[in-house]
């Protein structure tokens, strides 16, 4: 099974134009998987895409694991290194996307990356602190975010005035010049309609409906009283999807926060006179609340955004814990990293292993519906099929989904359009049997922002002619079109 994101980078990977492979959010990622794709075609692969995008990102997901346990160690121990790696990589959040062919694998080693730069920033040159930086960037753009954490660190590392703004000034200039680049250089090569056509490329996730604007409900949510426990629960089940006892792994969430920003307190307290670790301390907190604030009015609810975060935060638990000398609490961690992994596992890992049903579905649908036929669908919900799941598994098949054709079109002449020119040529009209269901409908009216009624009114223009069920209690009709 795969996510929706990564179901479309596959799609841009394998038919997408050069300007679909260069991502807002994460620049490079589709242009490097085009890369080893065609890479691994030369050597002899004949598999899609997809398949090599999830292998690869296993492999990245493990190197992410593997550079977090060699920071840990470096400065607690092989122990704790070996526990707190063990609880970044089995958490729901990381697990998960660790096996599919999205780009969060990669940003999970760009947080690790990131972490190691800003721990040993003393070591490095400013200029070429933020070429780094700004480089890493280019894995997910919400490490911009860290930048106030790079430039408090900074700051507290030097003791003159001077000498703190060439460092900060030299740093930035890294940055802009190791993020802001290659960001110049793609807009210019396919975003140079205008400034503001460019700046919304840069700066807005893709593929919003026309018309929509950067600051706008689409994307962002000011509505606290229903974004702080969303927040808060994606928090809790980006450590572990605890099924019924998320009410349990709440409060042990809350108490490992609470006693960490207890700890660090006490360790600002007792570093009075060591400016950098009082930096250190205060410039990781800082990353993990300026990526929270954002989650909570920014797609709340979303669990995978919280990789981004999660080296961090383990490391200051690693900071936090004492050395653990006897066994009894080397073995109570290792207990915890274990019923963690058990129920993510549980909930979250195994369900993938199983044969997905809008794969099934689409290989069903594709063996009846022809090349000059048209297939109608949902694209949403429990009885449909995902609607990139057909551009990818299934091109050959002329379908459209109303969920997608009604994000952006508010009338349904060039859908009928589309109906009639299918009948003219010869082919036979297909709907799916979960577009006459009434929830159905009003599912849909309200994601596209229909006026109640309108898909019923829409559907009832198809009467059927001939019924057909498929794999996991799928039905499709093949129909008769009334004007």
């Amino acid at each position: 099974m795969f996510s929706y994101d990564g179901l479309c980078y596959a799609l841009d990977v394998e038919f997408g134009p050069p300007s679909n492979l260069y991502h807002p959010n994460h620049l490079f990622y589709s242009v490097f998987s085009r890369g080893a794709f065609r890479l691994f075609q030369a050597l002899g692969y004949h598999g899609r895409a997809i398949f090599l995008m999830q292998a690869l990102n296993a492999f990245v997901a493990a190197g992410a694991v593997t550079i977090f346990f060699l920071i840990i160690r470096r400065r607690f121990g092989a122990v704790r290194a070996m526990l707190a790696a063990a609880f970044l990589g089995l958490g729901n959040a990381f697990w998960t996307q660790a096996v599919d062919p999205g780009c969060y694998a990669w940003a999970s080693l760009g947080a690790c990356l990131t972490l190691a730069l800003l721990l040993e920033s003393r070591k490095w040159r400013a200029f070429r602190l933020g070429i780094s930086h700004g480089a890493l960037m280019l894995l997910h753009q919400m490490f911009s975010l860290t930048l106030p954490s790079f430039v408090l660190k900074l700051w507290r590392e030097e003791s003159s005035f001077q000498r703190r703004l060439r460092r900060v000034g030299g740093y930035g200039l890294g940055v802009l010049a190791g993020a802001g680049g290659p960001y110049l250089a793609v807009a210019a090569s396919f975003h140079r309609e205008s400034f503001q056509k460019a700046l919304f490329w840069a700066l807005g996730p893709a593929g919003p409906p026309p018309g929509v604007k950067i600051l706008s409900s689409y994307w962002w949510n000011l509505n606290l009283k229903q974004d702080l426990p969303l927040a808060w629960t994606s928090f809790v089940q980006c450590l572990v999807d605890g099924g019924s006892g998320r009410i349990f792994f709440s409060l042990g969430a809350a108490l490992f926060l609470a006693a960490l920003a207890l700890w660090s307190a006490r360790a600002w307290k007792a570093a009075r006179k060591e400016a950098p670790l009082r930096g250190e301390i205060a410039a990781l907190w800082l990353w993990i609340i300026a990526l929270n604030l954002l989650q909570m009015v920014f797609w709340v609810g979303s669990v995978h955004y919280r990789i981004l975060f999660l080296p961090p935060l383990f490391y200051l638990g690693a900071a936090a814990s004492r050395p653990l000398r006897s066994r009894g609490a080397a073995w109570t961690a290792a207990l915890l990293a274990g019923v963690m992994a058990a129920l993510n596992f549980t909930q979250a890992i195994r369900p993938r292993m199983s044969w997905d049903a809008n794969a099934a579905r689409t290989v069903w649908v594709s063996r009846t519906v022809g090349a000059k036929d048209f297939f109608l669908f949902a694209g949403q919900g429990p009885a449909s099929i995902m609607n990139v799941y057909f551009a990818y598994f299934a091109p050959q098949v002329p379908a459209r989904s109303l969920s997608g054709y009604f994000s952006y079109q508010r009338d349904a002449s060039e859908l009928l359009a589309l109906l009639d020119s299918a009948r003219q040529k010869g082919g036979r009209l297909f709907i799916e049997e979960s577009l006459r269901d009434e929830e159905t409908q009003k599912r849909l009216e309200a994601s596209a922002g229909l006026p109640a009624g309108t898909l019923r009114v829409f559907m009832a223009r198809f009467k059927a002619r001939e019924v057909f069920h498929g794999p996991f209690r799928y039905g499709m009709e093949r129909v008769d079109l009334e004007r």
